[in-house]
C-alpha cells in the first residue's frame, strides 16, 4: 500500500462475492502449503522414510523401496491437502456468499484499497447464545503487515458488540502463525487445541486446530 492510500472497511457487496471467494481460497491454499512444509520436515516422517528405504535396499526388496519412494511424496504433497480438508474447513458459504452472510445474525466485511477488495472477515451468531464466531479472516499477500487485519478484527468485534454478543470465538490451524499472533496481540485467549491424525491407525501426521475466545 502506497503513501496516501486509505483502507475502507465496509459490508460486502453482491458483485464482490467472486473476488472475496478467490481471496479466501488463496489463503486456504497457503495453509495447505504450510502443512506441506511441516510434513516435509517432520522428523517422524523422515525417519520412517529412511528406515523403510534402508530395509528395501539392504534386503534387495524393490517393492519395499518403491513403496517408500512413493509414499513419502504422498505424505509431503498430497496428505497436507487431505489433512486440511479433515480439519472441517467447511466451504458451504462459497456458492452463495452474499446471500449466506446476508441472513440474520451474519455479516461479512471487506477491506478495500483503491476500489480493490484486499481483505475479508465474517461474523456469525451462535444459536441461542450471546456468542459470535469470527470466520473468513483473510488479507491479500501484498497488503499484509499494514494493519488491515487489525482493522478487520476491530470492525468485526464492534459489530458483534452492537448485536449484543459478549464473546467472540474463533479457530485456526497451527500453521497459520501470523493469524495466531494477530489474535493473541488483540486479547484472544487460547482455550484448547485438537489434533486430528490423517490416518486413525497411523497417528503420524495430521492437522492441529487451535481454538480461541475473547470477552467483548
Amino acid at each position: 500500500m502506497q503513501q496516501g492510500q486509505s483502507v475502507a472497511i465496509r459490508e460486502l457487496r453482491e458483485d464482490e462475492s467472486g473476488v472475496v471467494v478467490a481471496l479466501i481460497k488463496a489463503g486456504l491454499q497457503e495453509t495447505v502449503a504450510g502443512y506441506r512444509r511441516q510434513f516435509a520436515l517432520d522428523p517422524r516422517a523422515l525417519v520412517l522414510f529412511v528406515v523403510v528405504s534402508a530395509i528395501g535396499v539392504y534386503f534387495r526388496l524393490p517393492s519395499v523401496l518403491a513403496a517408500s519412494l512413493t509414499l513419502y511424496p504422498f505424505f509431503v504433497y498430497r496428505a497436507p491437502q487431505a489433512a486440511f480438508d479433515k480439519c472441517g474447513c467447511c466451504c458451504d458459504d462459497f456458492a452463495e456468499l452474499y446471500a449466506y452472510y446476508g441472513r440474520e445474525g451474519r455479516k461479512l466485511f471487506v477491506a478495500v484499497v483503491d476500489n480493490r477488495v484486499v481483505g475479508s472477515v465474517a461474523v456469525v451468531k451462535h444459536d441461542g447464545e450471546h456468542v459470535a464466531d469470527l470466520r473468513r479472516m483473510s488479507v491479500a499477500t501484498e497488503f499484509r503487515r499494514l494493519g488491515i487485519g487489525r482493522l478487520l478484527l476491530q470492525k468485526s468485534e464492534a459489530y458483534a458488540r452492537s448485536c449484543g454478543h459478549t464473546r467472540m470465538d474463533l479457530h485456526t490451524t497451527s500453521v497459520q502463525t501470523a493469524a495466531i499472533a494477530l489474535y493473541e496481540r488483540h486479547g484472544y485467549r487460547r482455550v484448547r487445541t485438537t489434533f486430528q491424525p490423517l490416518f486413525a491407525s497411523i497417528p503420524l501426521l495430521g492437522s492441529t486446530m487451535v481454538f480461541y475466545e475473547k470477552t467483548l
